[in-house]
């Protein structure tokens, strides 16, 4: 006898990407309480450490085997998280997170005190990240031949200053190399390249660094309608050219509305000024 309602097997359901990852992030920041490191102390609060792990965020060269200068509790801590999997090194010999995860768990955790309303516009956020630099922190980073700063010191600022002036929903996600989907139907895919920094959430924003003027053009193209960061998908982006001179003053700069120019007195860094072409 035929059953009066025929059997139709389940369809299988694939969870959404947004779904897996929420769940494997709660499961990678509830291990990495208990499992890595002891009730007592169970984050690096040493402040050497987080800066050690804010230049593997912002990928900074110096972060090398030996760019390290810890004392005994923090290369205990460090090995700590080397051992469980959360920084490892690229075959440089380079420090960087392991994963998207580690990454993401460390940046909330490394910038905790955030905005309690976003910026209007990039334009107004990069003149409160400019205002927040630290003169006397990029005067320490002088090792180029021209006296001006390292971009690494620039990118150090730059992460914090973007937490601090953005709300806490709002990813800010260094070194950015794939687009995640909108839809459980469409596939990630990757970038070519990296972008310096990407604001997720509602502002979709991307920046990109570069010192004296260096490659400009490219930089800018990366944005354009089939360029490397087309993907993206931004609602606004900004090329901030970091400059350095004897007179603070701006020179053979090409006027766009999506160049920054930050012009910064060589050997004195005392101001730093922000010009918006």
């Amino acid at each position: 006898m035929e059953n009066a309602f025929p059997f139709t097997p389940p369809t299988r359901r694939t969870a959404s990407p947004c779904f897996l990852f929420l769940i494997a992030f709660e499961l990678w920041r509830t291990l990495s309480r208990r499992l890595y490191f002891s009730q007592s102390h169970t984050t690096p609060a040493s402040r050497n450490l987080q800066l050690f792990l804010i230049k593997c965020l912002v990928r900074d060269p110096t972060c090398g085997p030996l760019g390290m200068q810890l004392n005994e509790d923090e290369k205990q801590c460090f090995t700590r998280l080397k051992k469980a999997g959360i920084v490892t090194q690229d075959g440089q010999g380079y420090l960087m997170f392991a994963s998207p995860l580690a990454e993401r768990y460390y940046n909330k955790w490394l910038f905790p005190n955030r905005a309690e309303s976003n910026p209007k516009s990039l334009q107004e956020l990069i003149r409160k990240v400019i205002r927040s630099m630290s003169a006397s922190v990029l005067r320490q980073s002088v090792v180029r031949p021209d006296n001006s700063p390292e971009e690494a010191a620039f990118q150090h600022q730059f992460m914090a200053a973007l937490a601090r002036h953005t709300l806490p929903t709002c990813y800010i996600c260094p070194e950015l190399s794939r687009v995640f989907p909108d839809s459980p139907r469409q596939l990630d895919q990757r970038i070519d390249g990296e972008i310096d920094f990407y604001l997720n959430g509602s502002l979709r924003w991307g920046i990109e660094l570069l010192v004296n003027g260096n490659g400009i053009g490219e930089h800018m193209a990366r944005f354009a309608v089939g360029g490397k960061y087309a993907a993206l998908a931004v609602k606004d982006y900004a090329v901030v050219d970091l400059r350095c001179n004897q007179t603070g003053r701006i020179t053979n700069v090409i006027r766009k509305p999506e160049r920054i120019t930050v012009l910064s007195r060589r050997e004195i860094f005392r101001h730093v000024a922000a010009y918006l072409d």
